[in-house]
């Protein structure tokens, strides 16, 4: 056999024996494989020649005009042979169905996520609304759908001359030669090869560009870009709301702004513009421009696919180098909302902050927001003219805070937009009054887990099964929360939750494993069950580094509206009276009894610069002098 020939021709004195049983593995999966598909072939032949003997058999009894008694003995005996092979398929689909079920019902995987999913059917397209009219025919259904996406992607019609005006009129930071030179040089193998998929052409282009665009797009886009996260934007929003709740004479409104399928209404022209502006290179927009040539698409209606369309405008769907593409495009609408001076942010110390994004997910900050707003609505109907951006006034929506309800009114009225009292953002739902965070967020989504928890008990699953379950639907959904809104104080909530989730693992019986053992260490014995509390500080912690480093100037600024003294006094120094106020706010609260948790460990470990010496040594005279702000 081949296997005997490989371990013969290898298994040699210079060679290393790890080398070569490693590779042996990959030679033996190979044979494997062969002689399967060889055993496959085979069945599959079998099964068809029986079928053409069957076939023949029939048209040869057709024919005959005498007896049929042999002919059909032969063509039974072809049907039972037939049913035998059949049988003896189903039967090893049987097999491995058990066998699968056996062995990864309790892993987690595709199985496992079927099995707890709340099943829910595709729904089918019976009937749509047209013009007044209801339209129930499949064809015509199909036909009117057609004609809404091409049109939609039709081409938009505009003067190259205008659009190169409008952007070369915009202040944009311009990629560096040397990172044009990144983005312009031959694909190298190391970009290509993957542990198991080659990657994909638009995966490089989107893997080169992305590093370039984390220093030139303004930090108040956090979409889609290395070191930028959601919470971000989420705490500057929450910290906004405590500046102005601390500050009842600071008229602000949130403007949250839905564009009107931003993705699909991107105009081409207008972002070779922009690659243009941003000077990405030759070679690298030569290869954008490949992608975005001849694209055409069909629909997927009711199973049905339609003819073709066109596709003229808009970027791509699913494609990695999809949204930073819209980003690019994007950011000169931010440029000109951030640097227009008839729009008035929140002012804090020497900032002013006016606009964050995350994507298409566009929140202006305002104050004055009635003569703002007007401003902010001219520059997105002239940026909408260009670039194909157009504004949802139906979904886009107000949040406003120490305005009254005639203000409100006015503010509706020139935006056509409606001012509503809760908001979610970004997955969190988002009050004007930050008290409110944990019952809108934790209590919603920690009953939703109880409904389930309580809908899974029916399921068959082994105790292992059960904290597999909790790996793949609980802790992301509770990970969520804790990192983009840590403000649970105390470990009462974490005990519910303890409690619910073990009542779930051990089905409502004693428990038999220690709680403590189970949310071990696999490699110490444990079952690494997640321990939610654990991973709340872990989220925590991480918001902490903020304070620690002092490089972010603005959230620094922001979250320390009204500190009395610099953040690393606060930080280091166990004064009652001065954490009283420091403690009067919604985030700084949460996270400081985390770090008190934990700073005793990490003190020797962090360095000078970083935990000025006086505030260790000397907490009192440090604070009376303010020395780190």
């Amino acid at each position: 056999m081949g296997i005997n020939n490989y371990f013969k021709d290898n298994a040699k004195e210079e060679m290393k024996e790890g080398i070569v049983w490693d590779a042996g593995k990959a030679v033996i999966r190979g044979l494997l494989i062969q002689q399967n598909s060889i055993w496959y072939k085979g069945k599959n032949k079998a099964q068809l020649e029986l079928l053409s003997k069957i076939r023949t058999k029939e048209l040869e009894i057709e024919k005959e005009k005498g007896t049929k008694t042999r002919l059909q003995g032969e063509l039974k005996k072809l049907h039972q042979q037939y049913e035998q092979l059949i049988a003896s398929e189903i039967e090893r689909k049987v097999m491995y169905n058990r066998y699968n079920f056996f062995e990864n019902a309790n892993k987690p995987g595709k199985l496992l996520a079927w099995q707890i999913k709340d099943a829910k059917k595709k729904p089918l397209i019976m009937k749509i609304k047209n013009k007044g009219e209801t339209v129930t025919d499949s064809q015509q259904i199909q036909k009117l759908f057609k004609e809404y996406y091409a049109n939609l992607y039709k081409k938009t019609q505009g003067e190259i001359k205008t659009i190169s005006q409008y952007v070369e009129e915009t202040n944009l930071k311009q990629i560096s030669e040397a990172m044009k030179a990144d983005l312009d040089k031959q694909i190298t193998p190391e970009e290509v090869i993957r542990t198991i998929n080659m990657a994909k052409y638009a995966t490089i282009l989107a893997n080169r560009i992305k590093q370039a665009l984390a220093q030139i797009i303004h930090k108040d886009q956090v979409g889609f870009l290395p070191g930028r996260q959601v919470n971000q934007n989420i705490r500057l929003i929450l910290n906004t709301l405590e500046v102005a709740e601390k500050d009842p004479n600071r008229d602000l409104a949130l403007f949250f702004i839905d564009a009107e399928k931003a993705f699909d209404h991107v105009r081409w022209d207008y972002l070779e513009k922009v690659l243009e502006k941003f000077e990405v290179g030759h070679q690298f927009k030569r290869a954008v421009g490949a992608i975005y040539t001849n694209q055409r698409a069909r629909l997927n209606i009711n199973g049905q696919l339609s003819d073709y369309i066109d596709i003229q405008k808009g970027t791509r769907q699913g494609c990695p180098l999809s949204p930073l593409l819209f980003i690019m495009g994007l950011e000169i609408l931010n440029v000109r909302i951030r640097e227009e001076k008839e729009i008035t942010g929140l002012k804090i110390s020497d900032q002013e902050l006016k606009i964050r994004a995350y994507a298409d997910d566009i929140v202006c900050i305002l104050t004055n927001p009635l003569q703002s707003i007007k401003k902010v609505l001219d520059i997105i109907q002239r940026h909408g003219d260009i670039s194909g951006f157009i504004i949802n006034k139906e979904k886009s929506k107000f949040f406003v805070k120490n305005i009254d309800a005639k203000s409100c009114k006015k503010l509706e009225a020139t935006a056509d937009c409606e001012v509503i009292p809760k908001v979610k953002y970004l997955g969190i739902w988002v009050t004007n009054k930050n008290i409110n965070l944990f019952q809108d967020n934790y209590v919603k989504v920690w009953e939703d887990i109880k409904k389930d928890l309580t809908r899974w008990q029916t399921i068959p699953l082994t105790w292992m099964g059960r904290i597999e379950v909790i790996k793949m639907m609980v802790l992301p959904k509770m990970l969520f929360l804790f990192q983009n809104i840590p403000i649970i104080k105390g470990i009462k909530n974490f005990e519910k939750l303890k409690r619910k989730i073990t009542d779930f693992i051990w089905a409502g019986k004693r428990a038999r494993i220690a709680y403590r053992n189970l949310i071990d260490d696999k490699g110490r014995g444990g079952l690494s069950l997640p321990d939610l509390r654990t991973y709340y500080e872990a989220a925590a912690l991480s918001w902490m580094k903020e304070w620690i480093k002092l490089e972010n100037k603005t959230l620094l600024n922001l979250e320390g509206y009204e500190l009395r003294f610099g953040w690393h006094a606060y930080v280091w120094y166990d004064g009652d009276k001065l954490n009283k106020d420091f403690n009067k706010h919604i985030i700084r609260g949460g996270l400081l009894d985390i770090w008190k948790k934990y700073r005793k460990g990490m003190k020797p470990k962090t360095p000078l610069w970083l935990r000025p010496l006086e505030a260790v040594i000397r907490p009192a005279l440090s604070v009376e002098t303010r020395t780190y702000k």
